[in-house]
């Protein structure tokens, strides 16, 4: 549950950087990779910079499983952040996020029992 990790992730954010999730935010119609979109230019962008595509063929998850998302099939997208975690808590910030985004899709009308986690 988010509630339970996100205590202990907030501690870990310097209350002094601003941060918005979703700014700047650039889509693609397609692309290999949001998260590979992202680290190119990772280096000029801010924390909080998203990058969403309708279609990607490309995608690599845990374990480097590759995977693909097609047109109106999922939400595919990566936000930029820069966490002072350590790499052993990094999942922790991936799981929280996933799930709160589920949480909230699950509530609209017509998607409840339709809402999985990849």
């Amino acid at each position: 549950m988010p509630e339970a990790v996100l205590p202990f992730l907030l501690r870990e954010v310097d209350p002094r950087a601003p941060w918005v999730a979703g700014l700047p935010y650039q889509y693609l119609a397609a692309c290999g990779s949001t998260n590979e979109m992202l680290k190119r230019g990772a280096g000029a962008l801010p924390s909080g910079a998203t990058v969403v595509t309708d279609e990607q063929s490309a995608g690599r998850g845990r374990l480097r499983r590759t995977w693909m998302s097609g047109p109106a099939k999922d939400l595919t997208f990566s936000v930029l952040a820069r966490p002072s975690l350590a790499p052993s808590q990094a999942h922790l910030l991936s799981l929280c996020a996933a799930l709160a985004v589920a949480e909230v899709i699950e509530k609209m009308p017509g998607l409840q029992d339709r809402v999985g986690i990849k």
